[in-house]
């Protein structure tokens, strides 16, 4: 019997290691993949702009963040034979809590969380027909193209939370079991004019620095860490276009794209980027203030 058991211990400790080796290979072939897929890819102006004030924002703070942009992703949902990625433009990774930035880089008018048919007669008249039942979750984008004012109706808001929820889920199957993860829309072309809700589906949307940094310090109210970091951006980071620590990190994760930035202009990138309109409001500015309309900024 002694034999025996012995036997069906090694074939059970054969079969753990073979699956073990099996899923640091699927691993593996994973980042290789991604790794490939980013070999490609470049930030967009957007994205760009967003990263530079979202790290601008945790220094200015002395928030001890990783910040992962562009980060790519198969989620739990995609089937085994279907070609599919999430895509997270910012994660800020801190002890306290996690924080996806979605980027958009929209020019003109941009109307988040209100209805813009309210917003005058004119607008009511020329484009209340065209846009049905429209909720308040959805965004509406007036902008000009080819010669003519076009609209285009979606919903950032509840992409990020969606992508919010996927990030969780794969996170899960990496054996992390992350807490809430906030999200916040980020209007930032220097040339917009954005009417939005404070929150639009449990989402912050702001359109300037100040209220950016605001959205990130919001994520800072536990008491006590409980965010796993090493572990998030050892998952992530090789998914990502650019990891970035700030803080005690700023040394661990150096950002790729910085570097290549210094070493084509042969000079030092700035951690304090121009941020528009808002570039010298200081981190204390960014208190909520009584006078602040949460629907325009």
């Amino acid at each position: 019997m002694s034999a025996e058991m012995t036997q069906a211990e090694q074939r059970h400790s054969a079969t753990l290691s073979d699956a073990r080796a099996a899923h640091s290979r699927a691993i593996a072939s994973e980042h290789d993949y991604y790794r490939q897929i980013r070999a490609r890819l470049q930030l967009s102006a957007g994205e760009s702009t967003s990263r530079a004030h979202v790290l601008s924002a945790c220094r200015e703070a002395r928030i001890n963040a990783v910040v992962m942009s562009n980060v790519l992703f198969r989620p739990p949902e995609a089937d085994d034979g279907k070609v599919f990625h999430a895509q997270v433009d910012h994660l800020v990774v801190t002890e306290r809590g996690l924080l996806i930035v979605e980027s958009k880089y929209w020019k003109y008018a941009v109307f988040d969380g209100v209805d813009f048919r309210a917003h005058s007669d004119a607008l009511h008249i020329l484009f209340g027909d065209l846009v049905g039942d429209l909720t308040r979750q959805q965004a509406v984008h007036l902008y000009r193209e080819d010669g003519q004012v076009r609209l285009r109706i979606s919903s950032p808001a509840g992409q990020v939370r969606l992508q919010a929820q996927r990030l969780s889920a794969f996170l899960m199957t990496r054996g992390i079991t992350p807490p809430w993860i906030n999200t916040c829309v980020y209007y930032c072309h220097p040339e917009s004019r954005v009417h939005h809700a404070e929150f639009n589906n449990r989402t912050a949307v702001v359109s300037s620095y100040p209220a950016l940094g605001r959205a990130i310090m919001s994520t800072q109210t536990a008491e006590t860490a409980r965010v796993d970091v090493e572990a998030i951006v050892k998952a992530l980071a090789p998914l990502s276009t650019d990891t970035t620590g700030t803080g005690i990190y700023s040394q661990k994760w150096t950002s790729i794209l910085d570097a290549h930035s210094e070493g084509a202009s042969g000079s030092t990138t700035s951690h304090s980027p121009s941020v528009g309109r808002d570039a010298r409001a200081p981190m204390s500015a960014m208190a909520p203030s009584r006078s602040e309309s949460p629907r325009s900024t």
